[in-house]
């Protein structure tokens, strides 16, 4: 089923994203990291977190590593560098805010010095049902959603 896309939707999330500066700035970041922002495109989900635990973990006991990602929002803000890892395979959770409810549980591979953007998006009109895209900084690199 595919879900219309709403002009205004589309507006605010590419606004956000510029808002971002997605120019490649290398930072030295030891060649074995990378950086990571969200921007909150998903008007169906309000404020949520976004959790990178290890692949398997039991999200329990985890904190999340971006919080109170309002919609139309980005984490962390525009002007704060963004949040770095280690170069590595992680398992994406986005919950409801300050909830453990799961909106998003997928897979994501950072590689080293990669220069990640996620950007959520309404899968469908369902409260809480959404996609994440993973836009990379790389020209030459193809927009891909990841899988839920």
């Amino acid at each position: 089923m595919r879900f219309p896309l709403d002009a205004a939707l589309l507006a605010a999330t590419l606004s956000a994203v510029t808002a971002c500066g997605r120019k490649k700035r290398r930072f030295d970041l030891g060649k074995k990291n990378a950086r990571v922002r969200v921007v909150n495109g998903s008007s169906n989900s309000g404020t949520f977190d976004l959790y990178l635990t290890a692949v398997g973990s039991d999200l329990a006991s985890a904190s999340p590593v971006l919080s109170s990602v309002s919609y139309e929002g980005m984490s962390p803000a525009s002007g704060i560098d963004s949040y770095t890892i280690s170069a590595g395979t992680y398992q994406l959770t986005i919950t409801a805010g300050g909830t453990k409810t799961v909106l998003f549980n997928g897979t994501l591979v950072a590689k080293n010095d990669d220069d990640l953007l996620l950007v959520t998006l309404p899968k469908s009109s369902a409260v809480g049902d959404i996609k994440v895209l993973d836009i990379p900084s790389d020209t030459s690199q193809s927009n891909f959603e990841l899988p839920n």
